[in-house]
């Protein structure tokens, strides 16, 4: 048991609320005591995860993407097996597919294809609207519980739940991780909250094994061991002393150290670090997290022009500028840190919300990049609450004492409650399928080379498929592929998949030396992977360099010898250089 609780009652440690936590005009009937939750708060959390059950229902009708979806699901061999002790064993021991160490996810992406298969995403992608749902009342009962504010942990939590920047994390299968990990930050909160009314072994122990399967689910959470510092001084305003709070939570720190540790390991690992190697300066990835820090603030007060990938400009435009951009956004973003801290006593709602958005915000900001992003809407779904309770319960310490004050919040909370939920509806279809979210992208954004690069591989598949069948839009899809590619590749030159891709298809057009030329440059971007070897070998072998052919399939081989197509493919190619040495 720690120090800190030796010789105390446990009444000392109950939670205690701020004067900014519940209005002194707030009847007994309209609020419960912190930590207590009565028919009423259960009744509407009942009415929020139906309400949101509702508004992401319709993802039942969205299909599988290409983006991802396959790597998580349709592409992997452990899970396409479903839940079992060897997928378990696998999802615990395997670093570095997917760029990522989250067993729990891996876990949940089994049990789906166990119940629901894979020839159907409709399970899948209701399993993730209703665990969505299920955070959403969750993140109501939690405020509640730690505030005793009815009104200000409702608004809070349906905006969260309705806000258009959460349709990326629930429509998009692969992104199961936002939500699971969502899930079991909520459960840490709440667990928090109770070992602090009732210093038990068993509950601190409760505590660390939601916290893991939180970090074993993303790895998003490692902040949350500071968050609580926060959540330590209101809402709990415990009165122990900074050393004491951050004592008795080295164990949770200890363990976002291991979860950041193992996290940058399976990135470098499976390769995901790899726009730091191709030079962004870290001028440039600080200056980017700062911008991308206010623009996760606009489009959390005006969530429009939302899109699957924001190409990051250091990558796309390598010295373009925009330095002044970012040291004015960084001197904003410190004077609002300031001017939060400095209200800290008056309106500590305010300071923890916005520190909270930071802190949450942090592992992915982009000051280690990972990916070609800018920003990404899914990055929001844990950092905006604190952003929400900033604003909602600000705007209650501001409006109190003030008559006439109350009516015009309440319309101000339902008005954006019901515009939150009508741009979400119209969002969702978005997402309903590979072609429109991407020619979305196109359409919101500039030089997406991934958007292009996707929409490529669309008519690429199309295009083999009429080809093969013979059908005469074959050739005509094959040149949009091929028009898309070019443009991927236009806007960044480095990119892997525009030029392996690219190659393919001149390869399949009968282009082969193009191909060639492509193919050679995806391997000087990736000298480690198989593929563009692969590919390589079999363009030279159309145009009889037998010699270099066999020497990229016995490459590729090496890399990849469990690969029965390259082994054939390089079998092929000896016997045919026998026969014309």
């Amino acid at each position: 048991m720690p120090a800190a609780q030796e010789g105390v009652g446990a009444s000392r440690y109950a939670i205690r609320v701020s004067p900014v936590s519940v209005s002194p005009r707030e009847s007994e009937a309209q609020r419960s005591p912190p930590g207590r939750l009565g028919r009423k708060e259960l009744a509407w959390a009942a009415l929020l995860l139906l309400g949101t059950v509702l508004l992401y229902g319709r993802v039942g009708d969205f299909d599988f993407l290409v983006y991802d979806d396959g790597l998580y699901i349709g592409q992997n061999p452990v899970v396409l097996q479903g839940l079992s002790w060897k997928g378990l064993a696998w999802a615990v021991t395997s670093a570095e597919y997917a760029c990522n160490w989250h067993p729990v996810t891996w876990a949940a992406h089994m049990l789906d294809v166990s119940l629901f298969g894979v020839t159907d995403p409709a399970g899948h992608h209701l399993m993730s609207a209703a665990i969505h749902a299920l955070n959403g009342a969750l993140l109501f009962l939690v405020l509640h519980s730690l505030t005793g504010a009815r009104w200000p942990s409702l608004i809070v939590a349906v905006l969260f739940a309705w806000h258009p920047l959460r349709v990326e994390s629930v429509a998009w299968v692969a992104e199961r991780k936002d939500l699971l990990s969502g899930l079991l930050f909520l459960l840490t909160l709440q667990v928090y909250a109770g070992w602090v009314r009732d210093r038990r072994t068993t509950r601190f122990v409760l505590l660390l094994a939601v916290f893991a399967m939180g970090l074993m689910a993303k790895p998003v959470l490692v902040p949350l061991p500071a968050l609580l510092l926060l959540i330590d001084r209101w809402p709990l305003a415990r009165p122990e002393s900074w050393r004491a709070l951050v004592a008795e939570k080295l164990p949770l720190f200890g363990m976002s150290f291991l979860s950041g540790v193992m996290t940058i390991r399976s990135q470098a690992l499976g390769g995901c670090t790899e726009y730091i190697h191709e030079g962004v300066p870290l001028l440039d990835r600080l200056g980017n997290a700062a911008i991308g820090t206010l623009r996760y603030i606009g489009k959390t007060l005006v969530p429009v022009d939302l899109a699957v990938f924001y190409p990051h400009p250091a990558v796309v435009d390598p010295g373009g500028g925009g330095a002044w951009s970012a040291l004015a956004a960084a001197l904003l973003l410190a004077a609002l840190s300031i001017g939060a801290f400095r209200v800290r006593s008056r309106a500590p709602a305010v300071a923890v919300g916005w520190f909270w958005f930071l802190g949450m915000l942090l592992p992915v900001s982009g000051a280690v990049q990972v990916g070609g992003q800018a920003i990404a809407d899914r990055y929001t779904y844990l950092s905006t609450i604190g952003l929400g309770i900033a604003i909602v319960w600000g705007l209650r310490a501001v409006a109190e004492g003030k008559p006439g004050a109350k009516k015009p919040l309440i319309v101000l909370a339902v008005a954006g409650s019901l515009a939150a939920a009508w741009l979400t509806w119209r969002q969702l279809p978005v997402w309903a399928n590979s072609r429109s979210l991407f020619e979305h992208a196109l359409a919101v954004t500039d030089r997406n080379y991934v958007a292009h690069s996707n929409l490529g591989l669309l008519d690429g598949y199309a295009a083999q498929l009429a080809l093969s069948e013979g059908r005469p839009e074959g050739q005509a899809l094959l040149a949009s592929a091929m028009r898309h590619y070019r443009e991927s590749v236009r806007i960044l030159p480095s990119f892997y998949d525009g030029h392996v891709n690219l190659g393919w298809l001149l390869y399949l057009g009968g282009s082969y030396a193009a191909a060639v030329a492509e193919l050679e440059t995806a391997h000087e971007i990736r000298p480690d992977l198989a593929d563009p070897l692969w590919k390589l070998g079999l363009a030279r072998a159309q145009l009889g360099e037998w010699d270099e052919a066999i020497a990229n399939l016995e490459r590729a081989h090496a890399l990849t010898p469990e690969n029965t197509a390259i082994e054939e493919a390089l079998r092929y190619a000896r016997s045919q250089r026998a026969l014309d040495p």
